[in-house]
């Protein structure tokens, strides 16, 4: 990576449940880290279940789909963060973070330092039908933007220091070391609403078109084209989700001028179309 990750703080505060922690299938924008105290709960992603446990961390990336189950006294820190980035160096996409990590003494300090400052924003509920969705994410990003520098220095040095240390158990989706498919993501990322060619990418990366395509998904595990696309995608959901934007914009701000094209290729990513996507947002979980 060539620079720290940009992320802003939504949420922090210290939550105590007991038996009502349970949501199905939720799924947001931005990413979810706990430190639980005392009790026990269980999360399940990817029809996985994980254990909640005491002096323990845990990440749940943004767009992960995942299950809370509580059956007792559960007390936890939590924060929200936004990555407040659309390129190809967003961690949360580029990296794959354990669930769980085991925590210390020195971080629970930080989660508390987060909690309890002035500038944070408890949830007023724990039910993510009351607190995740697009009003509120835009309110919340506004606000972390808006903070005095100063201010929102100190807030990015805790927030960095535990993300810091999930990063460390952290591993590669995919490692680019090629620098000519390096060149080619940079070109990609710095011309996503641009009509972009496989042979221009090959061009750029000064290979022939079928061994940059080779090399291209030896490094990502995709081809140039499909990694193309699914930068597109993400970036319309993440448009959808924290901005106001007509989705005739964010077509046009993801490289696509045509509004029915574009509406069918979200719907065969995502299941669903630009506007039920923004809406679900405000229709609450299972």
């Amino acid at each position: 990576m060539d620079r720290y990750p940009d992320f802003l703080l939504l949420n922090a505060g210290f939550a105590h449940h007991e038996a009502n922690w349970n949501f199905r299938h939720v799924s947001s924008p931005f990413s979810r880290i706990y430190y639980v105290t005392e009790g026990c709960a269980e999360l399940e992603i990817a029809g996985t279940r994980h254990l909640l446990r005491p002096a323990h961390m845990y990440f749940i990336p943004p767009f992960t789909s995942h299950s809370d189950y509580c059956s007792g006294t559960f007390k936890h820190y939590y924060i929200h963060l936004f990555e407040d980035s659309m390129g190809a160096d967003r961690i949360t996409e580029n990296l794959e973070f354990p669930v769980e990590i085991p925590a210390t003494s020195y971080d629970l300090s930080l989660f508390r330092r987060l909690a309890e400052s002035d500038r944070s924003v408890p949830l007023r509920s724990p039910d993510p039908r009351m607190y995740d969705n697009r009003n509120s994410l835009i309110n919340c990003v506004k606000l972390s933007r808006e903070l005095p520098l100063c201010e929102r220095m100190n807030t990015y040095g805790i927030v960095l220091q535990i993300i810091a240390r999930f990063v460390g158990y952290a591993t590669p989706r995919f490692c680019v070391t090629d620098p000519r498919v390096a060149r080619a993501i940079r070109h990609i990322e710095g011309n996503i609403r641009a009509d972009v060619s496989v042979e221009e990418l090959a061009a750029t990366a000064c290979l022939s078109v079928d061994h940059f395509i080779k090399l291209f998904k030896r490094a990502t595990l995709v081809t140039p084209m499909k990694y193309l696309i699914n930068r597109r995608i993400l970036k319309a959901q993440l448009m959808l989700a924290s901005e106001s934007n007509q989705v005739q914009e964010i077509a046009e701000a993801v490289g696509y001028d045509d509004k029915s094209y574009f509406i069918r290729l979200f719907r065969k990513h995502t299941g669903m179309t630009p506007l039920q996507y923004r809406r679900s947002f405000n229709n609450g979980f299972e």
